[in-house]
């Protein structure tokens, strides 16, 4: 009888090392105090400066640096004064573009919302007789 007691001890201290151990490696440990849980500081630095965010993803896919990657490496790639201009206008142009479309989507998201509450007060008006109050 003693030897099950003993096996199951062993079994529950083992069992309990593993788990303290399991409990030291998190993947997302602290991230939950973050400002944005999901994105740390500097990826947020990164979205706001319109970095980082895969806009030249096609590109990089078919064999071809993006035009952020092109001027971090200008040196390196011996770039002449005339070929940067024309890599940071390209830069712009895309930036402009993106913002555009951007904005398009922000302004469909409004109106959604803007409808959808628009009806919503509508049912509390015509449920309530005329006012929100209930």
């Amino acid at each position: 009888m003693n030897v099950p007691k003993r096996l199951v001890a062993s079994l529950l201290m083992l069992a309990a090392s593993a788990l303290a151990g399991a409990q030291d490696h998190h993947p997302y440990a602290g991230q939950h105090e973050r400002s944005v849980k999901a994105l740390s500081d500097d990826e947020i630095k990164q979205y706001l400066a319109g970095a980082g965010m895969g806009y030249a993803k096609a590109a990089e896919l078919n064999g071809y640096p993006g035009p952020m990657h092109v001027l971090e490496l200008a040196d390196k790639l011996a770039l002449s004064a005339e070929q940067r201009d024309a890599i940071t206008e390209a830069l712009q142009i895309m930036r402009q573009r993106l913002n555009f479309f951007a904005a398009l989507r922000l302004s469909r998201k409004i109106i959604g919302v803007r409808a959808v509450s628009e009806r919503h007060q509508a049912g509390v008006n015509h449920r309530t007789g005329g006012h929100a109050g209930g």
